[in-house]
């Protein structure tokens, strides 16, 4: 009875308030899903620990380390969701120990941070919970910076010490008061099934949550199209109330067809109204995982520094997309952010999950922790003392030697945000050679490769530190060479990706080295507020093709796309939209074809000279032999399209369907096209 006085009084135009739960740490996953998102010389780390005031119950404990005074740190609990119409914000906190201040942040679905500060608790007294009223006047910056909370959002806790140290705050059950709405009354998430699917059946799970727990079964619908816009599965469905009418189950099943991009909608309406309640629309992928060998690709997954929950999902999913590479940082900061004392619980989770998937880790060891700093103000800036460095570099490849066996010192400092002010070619070739040294004591037998270096893409000056590090006291201090070929917002063609490889290759073979080199980041980004305004079409097109010219080329030994999966602050940097997925490990249109390049080439060897220009009719053409004996060619245009004689030979799409032969040919467009020959 309760329950339909309040759906009828939303029905009429009016409001009623309800408390919901933000986080919950009495379920393990929540703890592990805390991130460290900002910090001025600090770190985080996570536990779940016994609830020092209610016996059986457990919390999250945030355990942070502040080295310098004034420094503080931020963690993101990305298990919470605030939606829109909450009104005030309720997080229960515990201080165990620490001199520090805390405060409360959330961060909006446009990247704009909102910073609530309030009383906290005071350290070993009981638990205080703040409550923050999100509507209230507060500070903001980054996203749209209004100072309206956009939502879905997330919250954090920020941790403020006035000297330096070390402390513990616990977290209870986080809560909201809704102001529920018709358009805030339902919500629809996914439960099972993922994102990522093999052809054949597919069967996916949905909860509906209903926040006044109406006892009435309610319509639903749902529709399934493919990459060409065609409905490929349908129907109507009903969301039953169940045992508990505030939150439903619904079940769909259906078939696909065909590899590649599909769009999934599924649609529930009131029905004592009959509008929409709720829908949720999202992206899928059928492919087929890459099995078998190979060993040139790889991604830069981040799983150490970027992810926090769910590190081990994502692991196994760049596995087996063809990935045989991780791309990590190795954070000084997160490591050691007192001098002297480490913390290797990150990127000891990050590399267990890699090396259980299957992945060979390259490891970045960068940047300074703050203590540590020319400028402690910035967060690249080079280290004041090699000898530190040094030590920080035998300590990370001393513990991982046994799972780690290849080094990246530094990144990108031919580049002034890499290495402010200004790149210093000597000064990083003193760093390099300490590390080097250090890399070489722990453990002998790795290998130690040069910061990838942004040769060619945007000013001769990067020319200039590749030719002096390869004369100068360094040039011996490493033993692949890393590049970065990067070209946004060009094609790779248009970027000139070929001459630079082959220009790369001759400077190298001049100074004495013929052994190869690693591009240890290439990628587009998709996101559209940088000005750029690529398609995920187009990002699909240039990373297909892109791989097709390096792997043509074997003097690229390794080649590692960047990035798997986009940040969660895409649209305030674009540099967090160059991933095959979407924030929530939905995929986007270039995941399917990175599965597909990687089946028919990832293994494969060149069947010949390495591709810098296409034919007389303006196709380009990677020719590649397999393990199996089967002939592959890569086909595509810049711009236009042709018709290509396919004598004997079958063609696939950048998806990997078969496509249709007509009079001998095959169409050949921007999307490359796969021609197989047995």
């Amino acid at each position: 009875m309760f329950g339909l006085f309040l759906a009828l009084a939303v029905a009429a135009g009016s409001a009623v308030t309800d408390d919901y739960v933000v986080a919950d740490p009495q379920d393990a996953a929540t703890a592990k899903s805390w991130a460290y998102y900002w910090g001025t010389a600090g770190g985080v780390t996570f536990a779940q620990v016994p609830d020092p005031a209610s016996a059986g119950r457990t919390v999250a404990a945030l355990r942070y380390s502040v080295s310098k005074d004034g420094g503080g740190v931020t963690a993101i609990c990305g298990a919470s969701r605030l939606t829109e119409g909450t009104e005030v914000l309720r997080v229960p906190l515990y201080a165990r120990s620490g001199n520090a201040k805390f405060a409360i942040r959330v961060l909006d679905a446009t990247g704009e941070t909102h910073l609530f500060e309030f009383a906290g608790p005071v350290a070993g007294a009981e638990w205080k919970t703040v409550e923050c009223p999100l509507t209230r006047p507060h500070a903001h910056w980054g996203g749209r910076n209004t100072g309206t909370v956009l939502y879905p959002a997330k919250f954090g806790v920020q941790v403020s010490c006035a000297k330096a140290g070390d402390g513990e705050v616990l977290v209870g059950r986080a809560e909201a008061t809704l102001r529920i709405t018709e358009r805030n009354r339902f919500a629809l998430r996914q439960t099972a099934g993922g994102t990522i699917w093999a052809p054949g059946a597919v069967r996916l799970a949905f909860e509906m949550t209903d926040r006044l727990g109406v006892s009435r079964t309610f319509p639903a619908s749902y529709a399934v199209f493919d990459g060409r816009g065609e409905c490929v599965a349908g129907g109507n469905l009903s969301v039953p109330a169940g045992t508990d009418p505030r939150k439903r189950t619904l079940a769909v099943s259906f078939t696909a067809r065909r590899f590649g991009m599909h769009y999934l909608e599924i649609t529930v309406r009131n029905p004592e109204n009959g509008r929409i309640a709720s829908r949720i629309s999202t992206t899928a992928a059928v492919v087929t995982p890459v099995k078998g060998g190979g060993d040139r690709l790889g991604l830069n997954m981040s799983t150490a520094t970027r992810l926090g929950s769910g590190r081990e999902a994502f692991a196994r999913l760049g596995y087996e997309s063809g990935a045989r590479w991780t791309r990590d940082e190795f954070s000084w900061e997160r490591i050691e952010p007192v001098k002297g004392k480490y913390n290797w619980s990150e990127t000891d989770a990050g590399v267990a999950a890699e090396t259980a998937a299957g992945l060979k880790i390259l490891g970045i060891l960068g940047y300074a922790a703050s203590w540590a700093r020319t400028d402690s103000s910035k967060y690249t800036s080079p280290p004041k003392d090699l000898a530190a460095y040094a030590e920080f570099v035998f300590q990370v490849v001393s513990r991982y030697k046994d799972k780690v066996r290849c080094w990246e010192i530094w990144n990108e400092p031919d580049s002034p945000a890499f290495w402010p002010p200004q790149p210093d070619s000597t000064a990083y070739g003193k760093l390099l050679k300490a590390a080097y040294a250090a890399a070489k004591r722990a453990d002998p037998g790795c290998t130690v490769l040069n910061a990838g270096l942004l040769v060619g893409m945007n000013h001769p000056d990067n020319w200039v530190f590749m030719d002096d590090l390869l004369k100068g006291d360094a040039s011996d201090a490493f033993d692949c060479f890393a590049w970065h070929p990067y070209c946004e917002p060009a094609a790779p063609e248009r970027g000139k990706y070929a001459e630079r490889t082959a220009a790369v290759a001759a400077r190298l073979k001049a100074s004495g080295r013929d052994d190869g080199f690693w591009c240890t980041e290439l990628g587009w980004p998709t996101e559209p507020s940088h000005g750029l305004r690529l398609t995920e079409d187009e990002q699909a097109a240039y990373l297909v093709r892109s791989h097709a010219l390096a792997l043509s080329n074997p003097a690229v030994r390794r080649f590692f796309w960047f990035l798997l999966r986009d940040g969660e602050n895409r649209e305030g940097d674009y540099e967090q939209s160059f991933g095959l997925l979407n924030p929530d490990g939905s995929p986007k249109r270039a995941f399917g074809a990175y599965c597909t390049m990687a089946r028919f080439i990832g293994s494969a060897k060149p069947a010949g000279p390495a591709v810098v220009a296409p034919d007389a009719n303006g196709v380009f053409r990677a020719a590649f032999v397999r393990a199996d004996g089967k002939r592959v060619e890569v086909l595509w245009r810049v711009d236009g399209v042709s018709k290509v004689p396919l004598s004997g030979a079958r063609a696939f799409d950048a998806d990997g369907n078969l496509v249709e032969v007509s009079g001998g040919a095959v169409e050949v467009s921007a999307l490359p096209v796969y021609a197989v020959r047995e």
